[in-house]
């Protein structure tokens, strides 16, 4: 008896297989092959960033696109650097604030933690000073067990440390020597994939990475921005004197996956709570919720439907890249899931 498979069982198993097959080849370039080509895949990512502006300038003014790319390189450096020497500028003046303060700010730990000892001590009726006494021999254990750890790793890595800042290096002018054989020959490159057997599908996921890539940097840097200037403000009205230090802080960890504002400022808030402070502590809660409720009201809008994706489903390709292969896994697990449901949709035929 002929054993015929009906189309809609066919259908499913290609949905199932198909997406499947994706998953091991993704897991199998960010495992092996990645690793070894991360600097042409940075250096393709810079080109692809800047090439429609050395072209507008080509088109426009008539401007070699080398003299261009060079021109818009280092016009973008000049900028950098001056933003981050504003910006490091406040937080080393921060920075050594903190340092000059620091024996005042142990002293007041340390009288939190005596008077906290002292209240365990009266509810259960303990001898007076054995719980600190406990604390302090505790605290010399682990800051003696912590600088044999420290020694270690140093004489451990330093010499692999200096063997990474020479791969570094080489990376590095590899990542500019590409860059520009790349913007050079964009055109000639684009032709290339779009004439070659995978084309249609190259181009394809080349378009969305694109346009996923530019809405979600755009939309992160937005967003960062915003938190950040929330953070310093809220802070600076909290009295607090390292605002500019903490804000920053603030802002680059909420743009990161699987982090937010809440990992500093929740933190700060129970600490002035613990002072007796209610005020600092009610303003820089209010700063907390202004930067959760931003970047909810904000994300979508700025994203709009760009991702296609289901938050939970991203969420968990974030987690299992994380699991796989550490923070930048996070980012490549995010990707995949865009990708696998594009395939999903591909098979489809949506």
């Amino acid at each position: 008896m002929e054993f015929k498979i009906s189309d809609e069982k066919k259908e499913k198993i290609k949905i199932l297989v198909i997406p499947a097959g994706c998953m091991l080849v993704f897991y199998l370039f960010f495992k092996y092959i990645f690793p070894l080509i991360w600097p042409l895949a940075a250096a393709a990512a810079l080109a692809i960033l800047l090439y429609p502006v050395v072209r507008f300038l080509h088109k426009k003014f008539r401007i070699n696109k080398m003299i261009g790319t060079i021109f818009i390189l280092l016009l973008l450096t000049v900028l950098l650097g001056i933003v981050s020497a504003i910006i490091v500028e406040k937080i080393i003046t921060q920075l050594v604030l903190f340092v000059d303060n620091f024996s005042y700010y142990q002293d007041s730990a340390n009288h939190i933690v005596e008077d906290v000892c002292q209240y365990v001590e009266q509810m259960f009726g303990m001898e007076d000073g054995c719980v600190l006494d406990f604390i302090n021999v505790e605290i010399n254990k682990f800051i003696t067990q912590m600088k044999n750890k420290v020694m270690q790793f140093l004489i451990g890595t330093s010499i692999p440390a200096v063997r990474s800042v020479i791969d570094v290096m080489i990376a590095a002018a590899f990542v500019i020597v590409v860059f520009f054989l790349i913007m050079k020959d964009m055109e000639k490159i684009k032709r290339s994939v779009k004439n070659s057997t995978f084309g249609i599908e190259l181009t394809f996921f080349y378009r969305r990475s694109m346009v996923v890539f530019k809405a979600y940097i755009k939309a992160q840097f937005i967003i960062m921005i915003i938190v950040a200037a929330l953070s310093v403000l809220g802070l600076t009205f909290a009295g607090n004197k390292y605002a500019w230090l903490i804000g920053v802080s603030v802002g680059v960890l909420d743009a990161l996956p699987l982090f937010g504002a809440g990992v500093i400022l929740v933190p700060i808030t129970l600490l002035a709570l613990i002072n007796g402070n209610l005020i600092r502590a009610a303003i820089v809660f209010t700063t907390f919720i202004a930067c959760y409720f931003a970047r909810e009201f904000l994300e979508p809008k700025l994203m709009g439907d760009k991702m296609g994706v289901n938050p939970v489903m991203t969420l968990v390709g974030i987690y299992v890249g994380y699991k796989l292969f550490g923070f930048l896994g996070m980012f490549a697990g995010a990707l995949t899931v865009i990708f696998l449901m594009d395939v999903v949709k591909m098979v489809k035929g949506r």
